[in-house]
């Protein structure tokens, strides 16, 4: 995860934190991709974790 939140702050993008209660989606989405080379289940997963920081802050 440091690494990934490495990657967006590079980028000027914020960093996210996977709550606990979604790390089993997140071990999910990061096999997706091992296996699959699939990056959708991790675009979602990051876009919902910024809609419920974005939520949060309002």
């Amino acid at each position: 995860m440091i690494w990934f939140n490495n990657v967006l702050t590079k980028h000027k993008l914020p960093p996210v934190n996977i709550e606990f209660k979604r790390r089993r989606s997140y071990y999910k989405a990061l096999k997706s991709y091992q296996n699959n080379r699939n990056i959708r289940p991790m675009i979602t997963l990051i876009m919902k974790e910024y809609r419920e920081l974005r939520n949060f802050l309002r």
